[in-house]
This record gives structure tokens, sequence and C-alpha cells, in this order.
């Protein structure tokens, strides 16, 4: 009976994780916090739960903290270059991916900065989240390859337990 259940748990996720308009349907819940919710509702059992995402949402520690206490979270933070860098151009167009927003930029020298600035602080305040609640994470770049941060990752968890 546990696995049938467990069976139609994860046809369910691969339904809503493969439907076209699924980036939009969790970023519409909250994101990270809407997902750790979700399976801290679904899984009864200990799991081990693999969170991949940038992390840019808004304090996302509170479901965290509630899913550590049932599952064994690890989180791993994916990174995109080109996101953490802008090229001064003037007025410049961005769009956000998740709400559909239009948004034109001056990327003035003081704008770049500040961006710089807030992109490092907000980098240092996720891990701080993941040290404080002592979840294992691992950072994660687009541009690069991903199989020797994965084996770092589990290789420092080597005999502790999942």
């Amino acid at each position: 009976m546990v696995a049938a259940r467990q069976r139609l748990v994860d046809q369910s996720l691969r339904r809503d994780l493969d439907a076209p308009d699924a980036p939009q349907q969790f970023a519409d819940l909250g994101g990270v916090g809407a997902a750790l919710s979700y399976v801290g509702r679904v899984m009864k059992r200990r799991v081990a739960c693999f969170v991949v995402s940038d992390f840019e949402v808004p304090d996302f520690e509170p479901d965290l903290r509630v899913s550590m206490r049932r599952h064994d979270v690890h989180a791993f933070v994916v990174r995109d270059p080109i996101e953490d860098r802008l090229l001064p151009g003037g007025m410049v167009p961005l769009r956000d991916l998740e709400t559909g927003e239009l948004e034109w930029i001056a990327t003035t020298p003081a704008f770049l900065r500040r961006f710089r600035e807030t992109t490092a602080r907000r980098r240092t305040d996720v891990e701080q989240v993941f040290k404080r609640l002592k979840v294992p994470f691992t950072n994660f770049s687009t541009g690069e390859s991903y199989d020797r941060p994965l084996a770092r990752h589990f290789a420092r968890l080597k005999g502790k337990a999942l």
C-alpha cells in the first residue's frame, strides 16, 4: 500500500514538473518555500530531499527549518554567471522569467556597483541560512560541469547518514 501511494506521489510530481507552465506554477505558489511545504505535507516518512534552486526568494528559512525536522534536506544552489555580472549598456530591458515582468534598467556605474554588492550580500545571506540550520549545500554554476561539485558534496557527507 505504501509503495503504491509513493508511486502516485512520484507520478504526480513528475506530471507537475513536466507541465509547460510548471516554473510559473511554482513561482505563483511561492517557489522554494512552497516546494518544501509540499514535501512536508506529502512525504510522511523521512526522506533525503534535494532542493535545486537559485534560492532568490524572500524568506525561505521557516519552511526549510520545518523540513529539516522531518527530512534530510540538501541544498544545491544553482547560479548563472551571466546573472551575477551586468555590463554597462545604457538602458537595458530585463525580464523576470518567473513573473514575466519587463523592466528597463539604466546600467550606470553606480547601479552596477550596487548590483554587485547586493548579489554578493544575497549569496552570503543564503549560505549563512544553510550554515545556521546545518543544511549541507553545494554551489553549482551553469557555466561549468556539475559532476565535480556533486562528487565533492557527497564526499563531504561520506560516513554521515542521509
